[in-house]
């Protein structure tokens, strides 16, 4: 009979063990963001239910804040993006700054700046399918949107004016 008991305690420890392991496994399929960031070698800070922080030293006395967040509610696209130019809401950018971020968009393949007057921002961006993702390509994503803003962040801030 001991030995029954002994078997018994063995199975439930496995099933336990099984149930834990499907449940993580079901967590990080939830989450493939959390888990990418948590292994790509930048300081990452969650900052929302779906979204996270990366701070890039780029010289200056405050860092370059770069945000990664799900684009959609199945969670397969990531928006990675941070503000080059911050004016008041509603602001209207002249027709230089437009001409600006259009030849911009051109020149880089895959991020994009864009013109969001009623926030007054002109944001930096790249939209990116999860799936397949590695940790280094999403490292390199916002390295590259980091890099975009500070390399054009003071020519857009002088065409934009105030």
């Amino acid at each position: 009979m001991r030995q029954m008991i002994g078997s018994k305690r063995t199975i439930f420890a496995c099933l336990l063990g099984l149930v834990l392991a499907v449940g993580t496994a079901t967590a990080e399929e939830q989450e493939p963001l959390a888990k990418l960031l948590g292994t790509c070698g930048l300081e990452v800070t969650k900052i929302g239910d779906d979204a996270w922080n990366i701070p890039f030293d780029v010289g200056k006395d405050k860092p370059l804040d770069v945000i990664v967040s799900y684009h959609d509610d199945e969670k397969k696209f990531a928006l990675i993006y941070t503000t080059v130019v911050d004016r008041k809401d509603n602001f209207q950018f002249n027709q230089k700054v437009l001409q600006e971020c259009m030849k911009l968009n051109g020149e880089y393949p895959v991020a994009k700046l864009a013109l969001d007057p009623p926030a007054g921002n002109i944001d930096c961006e790249i939209q990116t399918y999860i799936p397949g993702l590695t940790a280094e390509e999403l490292k390199l994503y916002c390295s590259f949107v980091a890099s975009i803003a500070d390399d054009n962040k003071a020519n857009l801030e002088q065409l934009a004016g105030q």
